[in-house]
This record gives structure tokens, sequence and C-alpha cells, in this order.
């Protein structure tokens, strides 16, 4: 039996896009029907909790120390970020959606969430690997500190 590149070619192809459809297809079942507005809201929530936490023990820890100047600028920091948080949780609220307490292992931090709508609930999940989320919360307190 002759094996030509032409077949080869077309075998690949195949299976190129068997494993794209197959891709497509886990992303439409694990991922809930919602706009991609509200996830990048689930998303922006997350992080507003993270930085408030973390200001928060930056500002215990300022006012051990006796910085007041420092603990008040960041006693307005959390002000500001718990009124973004507040407009978001509103949002989110008006929008039917409840997000869980996450659930942590070794890599990953697992967020989920469901959305009531007129036909039912739709359940969803956000992962994200410890080692971005740090990067990312730093990018994004980096902001504060200039």
């Amino acid at each position: 039996m002759t094996v030509s590149v032409k077949n080869i070619r077309s075998q690949i192809i195949i299976a190129n896009k068997t494993y794209v459809l197959l891709y497509f297809i886990l992303v439409i079942i694990v991922r809930p029907n919602i706009p991609e507005e509200l996830y990048k809201q689930i998303d922006e929530k997350i992080y507003l909790d993270l930085e408030v936490h973390i200001l928060n023990k930056r500002f215990t820890k300022a006012e051990k120390e006796g910085n007041n100047g420092f603990a008040t600028y960041i006693e307005n920091l959390i002000i500001q970020i718990t009124n973004k948080r507040k407009e978001i949780n509103d949002l989110l609220k008006n929008e039917g959606v409840k997000i869980f307490d996450p659930v942590a292992d070794d890599d990953f931090v697992e967020y989920k969430f469901y959305q009531k709508k007129s036909g039912g609930i739709a359940e969803g999940s956000m992962r994200y690997w410890k080692p971005a989320m740090k990067l990312n919360l730093k990018n994004r307190m980096s902001v504060y500190w200039k």
C-alpha cells in the first residue's frame, strides 16, 4: 500500500477539524449561555474582592506601624474600590447572577456562579491559575502605588 502526501494532508485536515469541532462542543457544553459582558463583570467582581482584601491587610499593617498618612491613603482606596464593587454587585444582582465562595486546590481557584433566567438557571464556573491570578493582581495594584 502506498501512502501519498495528499492522503496524509487530508487526514491531518480532517483530524484538525474534528479536534476544533470537539473543542467547540466542549466549550458550548461547559460554558452557560450568558452574555460576554456578564463574564467580564463577574471577573471584575472577583478581582475587586481580592483587591479589597489586600488593601485591608495593608491598612491594618500601616496602622500598626503608625504610618497614618499611608493608612489614610489606603482607606480612601478601599472606599473607592468598595464603591466600584457595589456598582458591579448591583448590576450582577439585577441580572440574577450569584457568585459562590471560591474552591481552591493546589494550582487553581474556581469560582462557581449561576444566573437566574426566565427559562431556568444557567450554571457556570471560572477557573483561575493561581500564579496568573497573582500576576494579574500585582499589575492591577501597581496602579495604586505610582
